[in-house]
């Protein structure tokens, strides 16, 4: 209990100086991420630049922005949502499911991957269309595939998790304890409490309704990341990352697919979870040594351009 104590009371200052440095200097960070860039008139200039500098200008980032370190790119590949949030869809995420029927594995994963994403959009953006009815054909589809023991056993270690950082939150300063940061993880407490735990559906329902911490990071303004050591996952999302120091970039869906993983995001199915949407969406390339965006098999991927991963 004291190792959790210690985290969280690392996170909560950590999050207390982040929001005071939100709060003072954000005015003139937004600024300099808003400054359009100036698109350069000679004909020498690269496809590849000329996509880059476009969309720089047109989602607000100066023309010196790496994409690649501002959203920190990791080796897995991300999903930028409305500029400011982060998903990474991560197949082992995806709780397991015990009943094939005439389904194979592979499908049954299809189905729950591209819902538990759909989902996952819908807690960062609940105004999107599908929102109102993605919960209940989740619980539809995991009431048939789940079977109790199964359930139980998510439902035991989540809560567990939950019930933790709960105890070692109410230990703290109230000041700190009753900040908005907080507000899922006491929303959670209430959903437990409220949770049958010798039915299947009640649990099922519950480890659905649930809501994450995502994990803040911030860009400051000389250059370096900080994370916040705080993140509470939760089973039917992916893992959430907060960008605050970039406003939403438009009243629509956008998102943009950094691509660090070729091979993996040519497998994956990461257009299923916004293909009913009409999202706008770029495809991002971050070249490394071990992620070569000159294949020509990138061309299938629908990238629209590549930028150089920046080594720290």
């Amino acid at each position: 209990m004291k190792s959790n104590t210690t985290i969280l009371l690392a996170a909560v200052l950590v999050f207390a100086a982040a929001f005071t440095i939100i709060l003072y200097l954000y005015p003139s960070i937004n600024t300099a991420l808003a400054r359009n860039t100036n698109q350069p008139t000679t004909p020498t200039i690269s496809a590849n630049q000329t996509a880059l500098l476009e969309f720089l200008g047109k989602y607000g980032f100066d023309s010196n922005t790496s994409l690649s370190a501002y959203y920190q790119a990791p080796a897995n590949n991300e999903m930028i949502i409305n500029c400011n949030y982060g998903v990474e869809p991560f197949y082992y995420n995806v709780p397991p499911l015990v009943a094939l029927e005439n389904f194979t594995a592979y499908e049954l994963y299809t189905n729950v991957s591209t819902e538990v994403g759909e989902y996952t959009l819908c807690a960062v953006d609940p105004n999107l269309p599908y929102c109102s009815s993605i919960e209940s054909s989740l619980y539809n589809f995991t009431m048939r595939f789940m079977n109790y023991s199964v359930a139980y056993g998510i439902y035991n270690s989540t809560a567990s998790t939950l019930y933790k950082a709960y105890n070692s939150v109410e230990s703290i300063p109230e000041e700190y304890a009753n900040s908005s940061f907080f507000a899922p993880l006491y929303y959670d407490i209430s959903v437990l409490k409220s949770t049958d735990e010798s039915s299947k559906s009640s649990m099922i329902s519950s480890l659905i309704k649930l809501e994450q911490i995502p994990e803040i990071v911030l860009n400051l303004p000389n250059g370096t990341v900080e994370t916040d050591p705080l993140y509470l996952p939760v089973p039917f999302q992916y893992e959430i990352f907060y960008y605050p120091y970039k406003v939403p970039c438009n009243s629509s869906l956008t998102i943009f697919n950094l691509v660090s993983d070729v091979s993996n995001f040519a497998t994956q199915t990461y257009s299923n979870i916004y293909s009913s949407i009409g999202a706008d969406v770029t495809n991002i390339c971050i070249n490394d040594s071990s992620n070569s965006c000159t294949q020509s098999d990138i061309k299938t991927l629908n990238v629209s351009f590549y930028v150089q991963r920046q080594v720290s």
